[in-house]
């Protein structure tokens, strides 16, 4: 309702507020959109200051005007509601306010239903997670176990090939070039033979038959050593395989079991934005067993092959080293024999290579006295030269050709002179060393062509024939 005549402050003219009503009338809730109306200018005056009568003086009271006319009484020009709207819109408010309250009780009790049912659904999903991530586990550690106890059987099998193929390394670079340049060397020296004595015996027979034994079995050795060569990389292949599985299997067991063991509670769980959505996989769990299964299958392969050419090398190795040795004991038989056919210049030449060796040991021990005579003589020679040098300091008149000083002189020149017989005497132990060994040297060339005989076969032949492989080495044992 509104009255013709209101002023613009009137309740109705003003803009209607913005938002929700109070939901109480309660002071702190309550505010009030009313504004009172504006008094007439002589209302304003006679209300806030003293009336007074024409020509007369204004009467104040506490510092105002005092009138004694009744004050004006204003009546409200403004519309108001009826006690029954204001009842009825009361109600209505109480009617939304509950309806608001039941809509929201209900809204509570299904969102705590919502809540419990994504809570319990959510405690669902992380135990599958988890029981999936167990039985993932599970089959790891039995796939990793069956691919473990593969490489061990294959890594054995690898240490087997691998010191078979050493020993063959050993047998054709280190054992195998000996005997052929023992032989050789064998030929060579007795080809200086002097004389009568180079003759076609039985020992240089036997020697070039001990070369074409060595060669015959050298190239069916390095036959075989490529072969177990090439069985060799073939199983360090497999290997790295089994043993790239294993470690990736055992990264993939550690990060399963860091997953299994997160708690909602973990300090380590993060977020990780569309990493769900992401998809790097490149195997399923059939191709995943697939693949340890195929290496399985292709070590257990690779370790028939690898023990079979490993037994073939052992055997061969073996014959080899019996028939080299067994031709090497003939071949020195045959030595044997024919160093005892010039035994007997053999001794007369001891016994005159005995004299000589004594009397030249006997002559280097006194030339190495005479070293230690003429050395002995450096400490004197250098006390009476120190005296004579500090005598030389004595101030004055004290500096004095006295006894002293003659006895020093003649010590130093006896020194010397005995150093300078020490020195001849030397020379001539030296001179007599060489005439012994001038003599010797006479001596070996009178009997030479025996004596080269027996130095070429005893001494040079069969000394070199001591370091032909023992049958421990001629199979490779070093």
């Amino acid at each position: 309702m509104s009255l013709l005549g209101t002023t613009r402050t009137a309740a109705y003219y003003l803009p209607n507020p913005v938002g929700f009503k109070p939901v109480s009338v309660t002071h702190s809730s309550y505010r009030n959109h009313y504004k009172p109306l504006e008094r007439p200018p002589q209302a304003q005056t006679e209300a806030g200051g003293c009336l007074r009568a024409p020509g007369t003086a204004p009467a104040c009271a506490g510092g105002y005007m005092v009138s004694d006319l009744p004050p004006q009484v204003q009546t409200p020009h403004y519309a108001k509601n009826s006690h029954d709207e204001w009842q009825a819109y009361t109600t209505e408010q109480m009617k939304g306010l509950d309806l608001a309250a039941d809509r929201s009780a209900r809204y509570r009790a299904h969102l705590s239903n919502t809540i419990y049912e994504k809570e319990l659904l959510a405690r669902s999903l992380q135990d599958d997670s988890r029981k999936s991530i167990s039985r993932r586990l599970t089959d790891l550690n039995r796939l990793k176990a069956a691919v473990n106890q593969e490489l061990l059987r294959l890594l054995s099998e690898n240490a087997a090939i691998k010191q078979v193929y050493q020993r063959l390394v050993n047998v054709l670079q280190d054992v195998g070039e000996v005997p052929l340049q023992i032989a050789y060397e064998c030929l060579f020296h007795r080809e200086k033979r002097l004389g009568i004595d180079l003759v076609y015996d039985d020992v240089e027979k036997n020697l070039v038959k001990e070369i074409e034994i060595v060669k015959a079995f050298k190239e069916r050795l390095r036959r075989i050593c490529d072969a177990v060569e090439t069985q060799l990389h073939a199983n360090l292949a497999i290997q790295c395989e089994l043993e790239r599985d294993v470690y990736d299997k055992n990264l993939a067991q550690n990060i399963d079991d860091r997953c299994f063991n997160l708690r909602n509670t973990s300090k380590e769980i993060d977020f990780y934005p569309n990493v769900e959505n992401v998809d790097e996989t490149i195997s399923d769990p059939e191709t995943w067993a697939e693949y340890s299964n195929r290496n399985i299958v292709h070590s257990r392969h690779q370790r028939s092959l690898s023990a079979k050419v490993r037994e073939e090398a052992e055997n061969l190795m073996d014959t080899a080293a019996k028939e080299m040795r067994k031709q090497f004991s003939k071949t020195n038989a045959a030595f044997a024999k024919r160093i005892s056919e010039i035994i007997e210049a053999r001794n007369t030449l001891k016994v005159h290579m005995s004299k000589a060796d004594h009397e030249i040991k006997q002559l280097e021990e006194s030339v190495e006295l005479l070293k230690q005579a003429i050395k002995e003589k450096e400490n004197p020679k250098k006390v009476a030269q120190t005296c004579l040098e500090e005598r030389t300091r004595r101030p004055n008149i004290e500096l004095c050709r006295d006894d002293p000083h003659y006895k020093l002189v003649k010590e130093v020149h006896a020194i010397d002179e005995a150093v300078e017989t020490l020195k001849q005497r030397f020379q001539e132990a030296r001179d007599t060393l060489e005439v012994l060994a001038f003599e010797k040297a006479k001596l070996q060339h009178e009997i030479q062509v025996k004596e080269n005989s027996l130095y070429i076969d005893r001494d040079k032949c069969m000394v070199m024939r001591k370091n032909f492989p023992s049958s421990v080495r001629l199979i490779g044992y070093i």
